[in-house]
């Protein structure tokens, strides 16, 4: 194995040399492939799973109840992935934030980031409840350790917890001014 930036690359063949190494062209293709196919495939269900996911997707139901009909065991894991890379992403982009810590970009959008994945858990965890299976349990254990995960690097997030600590103090600040 190899490992280039992050990625790794495994060797196909203990006698051949790997792919980025071959000299002959013959084989260059075919080695190829055996990455790229495999990589286009993995994108392609990902795609499909999420536009065809019930979880993912705005309901048409009356105010806006989960399509239930339309949710199957196979669409909440890939949900709970999404919906935990759209979460990280809302933090980090907190965190980026140039400009200057205030409750508006920081606090209220911390407030308003997480929104798909209360979703997805909603639904999900009353559902467990309610009409649980032994399949759904077996989801529920791979899934709460992802969501345990995605909430403590949230809460230990020391960038993050300085902005919000800076918008504390600035209020604070304000205050004794205003009370001076």
């Amino acid at each position: 194995a190899r490992n280039v930036s992050g990625a790794t690359f495994v060797c196909w063949s203990a006698r051949r040399a790997p792919y980025w190494q071959e000299t002959e062209s013959k084989s260059r293709p075919y080695n190829l492939m055996k990455i790229t196919f495999p990589a286009a495939v993995a994108a392609i269900l990902m795609t499909s799973c999420t536009m065809n996911n019930p979880l993912l997707v705005e309901s048409d139901a009356p105010y806006g109840a989960p399509a239930f009909d339309k949710i199957k065991l196979e669409h909440y894991e890939p949900a709970f992935e999404e919906a935990i890379a759209q979460y990280n992403k809302e933090i980090d982009a907190i965190v980026a934030n140039e400009e200057a810590p205030s409750f508006e970009n920081t606090v209220a959008a911390l407030d308003r980031s997480g929104k798909l994945l209360a979703d997805v858990e909603g639904v999900f965890f009353n559902l467990l409840e309610t009409d649980g299976t032994d399949e759904m349990m077996e989801i529920a254990e791979r899934v709460t350790n992802k969501i345990t995960e995605c909430s403590d690097n949230i809460m230990l997030n020391a960038d993050l917890f300085a902005r919000v600590k800076a918008v504390k103090e600035n209020q604070d600040l304000q205050a004794n001014l205003g009370a001076a």
